[in-house]
């Protein structure tokens, strides 16, 4: 919930409405959670997810 702050960021880069960029970021954020909760439940850690979160942080923008 604490990205969709941001909603407007991806709306300033492409030509999309702002309602446009809420649903992107959402749709984008449930796929990203959904990643990191799979990986969490495969290895049974939470720094596995940690180690992702922050790669995924670092190389995705």
């Amino acid at each position: 919930m604490w990205y969709l702050g941001y909603f407007d960021s991806p709306a300033s880069r492409v030509e999309m409405d702002l309602m446009q960029a809420l649903i992107w970021k959402m749709t984008t954020g449930l796929r990203y959670g959904l990643v990191l909760g799979l990986l969490r439940w495969k290895t049974k850690n939470c720094y596995s997810t940690m180690l992702l979160h922050g790669a995924m942080n670092i190389f995705g923008r």
